[in-house]
């Protein structure tokens, strides 16, 4: 019976706890400036297997943040270079499928009015990785100043 009621109050005090962090992270996140403007890029690559030989497409393309063709294994590096009118807080995301494969550098930095920032994209494509077409989309989040 003893251990029932002991077992009752460590659930309540975990409960409490729970509730104090949750309400923690929603005032952080509540008080976070939103990102104004916000920017996409399309991007996307190409896995594609040729032989047991490794296989290297590039794409001049400058529409979008296009990797080109790749073997399993592999890895390439683009960049974008990026402005704005106004003072900023710059956060880079990478969404989608190419989200877990993509290191981006800087990926958070200040920019200064009308300056100029160059952002590169490292893409590694993990072994075991099916031959297709993979996309994403890079977010760029402006926080004025």
């Amino acid at each position: 019976m003893a251990f029932l009621k002991l077992k009752k109050e460590i659930n309540f005090f975990v409960l409490i706890a729970v509730i104090i962090v949750m309400g923690y992270v929603n005032i952080t996140l509540a008080s976070l400036p939103e990102c104004s403007p916000v920017s996409y890029v399309e991007s996307s690559l190409e896995v594609r297997s040729v032989g047991g030989r490794s296989f290297i497409g590039l794409n001049a393309d400058k529409d979008a943040l296009k990797f080109g063709g790749i073997s399993v294994g592999g890895s390439v590096i683009r960049s974008i270079m990026v402005s704005n009118t106004k003072k900023s807080q710059v956060t880079v995301l990478m969404e989608g499928e190419l989200a877990g494969w993509t290191e981006i550098n800087p990926n958070k930095f200040e920019l200064e009015e009308n300056e100029v920032q160059n952002i590169f994209f490292k893409v590694s494509v993990p072994e075991y990785t099916f031959d297709g077409n993979y996309t994403g989309k890079v977010k760029f989040c402006f926080r004025e100043k």
